[in-house]
């Protein structure tokens, strides 16, 4: 049986949208693995980590590639939505991209309408996580993810929701929640906000293999922050999840038409940075985590 080689987009969020439709388009093709690969602009170890515990794929590498020589196809699928799927794309059998379909508010059901979607596909959790997580959770007790950052595009959050403000909200947080450490999650660039909350927060930027932080993930009581790989990921681990948009991004379904349907406005909900209260963060987190469905 020939073996398909597949070009994913860059970022864990982007490829599990893609997941999500992913092993039901090899089925059809009479396949039940591929060799998938990512496209990168430069070298992110997460991605490859991210894939290395999926099940149904056997891992290639990156395709490295200057974003200028990406062609229309890119384009085409990253931006406008017009192409999910570009086959014989760079060498490869099917290069998958779902952003600009999900960015312009097209659904999951209308993406590749003819594969099923699998809102469940399996992430392995090895036994070196779980016990990394479980000797997290002993040491700190129920704990509340925080995903924050002044950098980037949140530069545009970061305009709604500056230092000053990001401190009070966190001490509100741990007044609401007097039972759960504040954990702060994110990128190595965003490890100026941590010196800022120092003594506010466990500081764990930076401080987690991938295959670990999945597992505090899993551990969590909730997980509340802007959009990125590891929110939307919380989402389908079914952790609660509390989700701060922006008008960053204009379209409004693109806040939910990714999200196990059932999940919505239960385990996971969203706010508008620009709109919201401290106290709607605490109403809307309480909320979630009284729809904890992870048995």
């Amino acid at each position: 049986m020939q073996q398909h080689r597949i070009l994913l987009p860059p970022g864990i969020g982007d490829i599990h949208w893609v997941l999500l439709k992913l092993r039901d388009w090899l089925r059809k093709r009479g396949a039940d693995t591929a060799k998938a690969y990512v496209l990168e602009f430069d070298r992110r170890p997460r991605s490859i980590e991210f894939l290395q515990r999926i099940p149904f794929l056997k891992v290639g590498g990156y395709e490295v590639a200057n974003p200028k020589t990406l062609g229309p196809e890119f384009d085409a699928s990253y931006h406008h939505g017009t192409v999910d799927v570009s086959p014989r794309y760079r060498g490869y059998d099917a290069y998958f991209c779902f952003n600009g379909s999900l960015l312009n508010g097209k659904s999951m059901a209308e993406i590749l309408p003819d594969c099923a979607g699998e809102w469940d596909y399996p992430i392995l959790e090895l036994d070196g996580d779980r016990r990394f997580g479980e000797d997290f959770a002993k040491q700190h007790g129920k704990y509340i993810l925080l995903f924050f950052s002044l950098f980037g595009a949140f530069g545009h959050w970061a305009k709604h929701m500056p230092m000053e403000r990001l401190r009070r909200l966190l001490k509100l947080l741990a007044e609401e929640f007097p039972g759960h450490r504040l954990v702060l999650t994110g990128s190595p660039w965003d490890l100026q906000i941590s010196r800022d909350l120092d003594g506010m927060v466990v500081n764990m930027i930076g401080r987690t293999l991938l295959g670990q932080f999945l597992s505090l993930i899993r551990g969590a009581s909730a997980f509340v922050g802007y959009p990125g790989g590891n929110t939307i990921i919380s989402s389908h681990l079914r952790t609660p999840t509390l989700m701060i948009w922006g008008d960053f991004y204009k379209h409004p379904k693109f806040r939910t038409n990714w999200v196990r349907p059932s999940d919505v406005d239960k385990a996971y909900g969203t706010l508008e940075v620009e709109t919201m209260t401290d106290g709607d963060v605490v109403k809307s987190l309480a909320a979630r985590m009284r729809w904890d469905k992870r048995g």
